[in-house]
This record gives C-alpha cells, sequence and structure tokens, in this order.
C-alpha cells in the first residue's frame, strides 16, 4: 500500500502545476444567463442525458491530505460495471476498480484484490483519498447525477462552467468535440478534504 502511494505521487507536482495554467471558462460566466443561453444549456443537457456508455483515456490529479499523487487513467462505463485502471507513469498498474451489480473491488499494485461497500470507503482505505464513483460518470460528462439536487453555472454556449451537487464542486476548464458532442477536456473536481484534476485525452460514446 505504501508502495502505491508513494508510486502515484511521482510527476504530481508537474501536472498540477500544468493544470493551474489552464484557462477557465468561469470568465464567460454571467451573472444572469441570457434565455438563449439558457436554451442551449437545456439542449446541451439533453444531448448528454442520452449518453448511457462511455469510455475515457487521460491523466489524473490527486491532492488529498498534504499529499500529491497522479496517475493515468482508463475508464469504461456503463449501466451496469465502471471499470477504472489507473497506471503510473512508467505505465506499471497502480491499481484497478471494478464495480457492478455485485459490489465493488479494488486490486492493488501487488494484485491483492480488496471488496467494500463502496468506492469512496474502499480507495479512501486503499489508496488514500476518496474516488467519488457514485456521481463521477455523470460529473465527468459536465451534467448532474440529480438535477434537482445540483446548482449549475453555464457560459453563452451552454457548456457548463461549474456544477456543485453532493458537497462536491466541478469546475469545467474547456471543452472538446467528440462524435458530434462538446464533452469535458480539463475537469478541477474539489471537497473539503480533497482535491482532483482530470485531463481526459480521449472520449469514446459507445
Amino acid at each position: 500500500m505504501h508502495y502505491l502511494r508513494a508510486t502515484l505521487s511521482l510527476c504530481l507536482l508537474a501536472m498540477l502545476a500544468a493544470c493551474s495554467t489552464l484557462p477557465s471558462s468561469s470568465s464567460k460566466q454571467t451573472q444572469q444567463p441570457s434565455p438563449a443561453s439558457t436554451l442551449l444549456q437545456q439542449q446541451q443537457q439533453s444531448r448528454l442525458a442520452r449518453i448511457q456508455q462511455f469510455s475515457l483515456q487521460g491523466r489524473l490529479g490527486v491532492q488529498a491530505d498534504g499529499k500529491g499523487y497522479s496517475a493515468t487513467v482508463l475508464w469504461q462505463h456503463s449501466d451496469s460495471l465502471d471499470d477504472i485502471r489507473l497506471y503510473s507513469p512508467l505505465g506499471s498498474q497502480l491499481a484497478r476498480i471494478q464495480k457492478n451489480v455485485q459490489g465493488i473491488n479494488l486490486e492493488d499494485a501487488q494484485g491483492r484484490v480488496i471488496s467494500g461497500k463502496d468506492a469512496e470507503s474502499l480507495t479512501q482505505a486503499v489508496l488514500g483519498w476518496r474516488l467519488p464513483l457514485n456521481g463521477l460518470a455523470d460529473w465527468v460528462l459536465s451534467r448532474p447525477a440529480n438535477a434537482t439536487m445540483a446548482s449549475q453555472t453555464w457560459d453563452e454556449a451552454g457548456l457548463n462552467n461549474s456544477l456543485n451537487e453532493a458537497n462536491w464542486v466541478m469546475s469545467y476548464q474547456g471543452y472538446q468535440s467528440t462524435h458530434g458532442q462538446m464533452l469535458p477536456h480539463k475537469i478541477a473536481l474539489k471537497n473539503q478534504r480533497v482535491q482532483l484534476k482530470l485531463i481526459v485525452e480521449k472520449w469514446v460514446l459507445e
């Protein structure tokens, strides 16, 4: 476990420094959304709501309890399965998180498989930081997991600048066109204990 946390910390400072210079779309945010931007945002959210499966490849930076971690991430998501693999900068697998209808398992760098009741407590125990898997599949797409419980802001193009839900704050710092959809490219997520920075290098919609 100590080996896993130590390896994850490689290259984090460089990644976080790069992420900190990324332009934020918040500069385009309006205090009172115009009717046109509100309509575009509703249309964007309607398109996102139809996405049921995706896979992504990217880079993940984590800062928690004064420590930093970084990894390459591969994630396959569907309604019945999440399969997330984390790799070190040298390419070795650091962890694999699998969630299905039976439960959730985490395989560590030594090949040990640990089961848990939820991803948050399991990743905290094994990796040293909490992964909010319950809402994450929606948040990486820039859509709320429960729209009635979330607050959102968006720009004039209808793309979300921020999303606040379940004690997590998401900031969307860039988008890319994929399969005719505008999907997040740079995302920052934080709560009181952990900050996550995700750069999505490749989206695949299935």
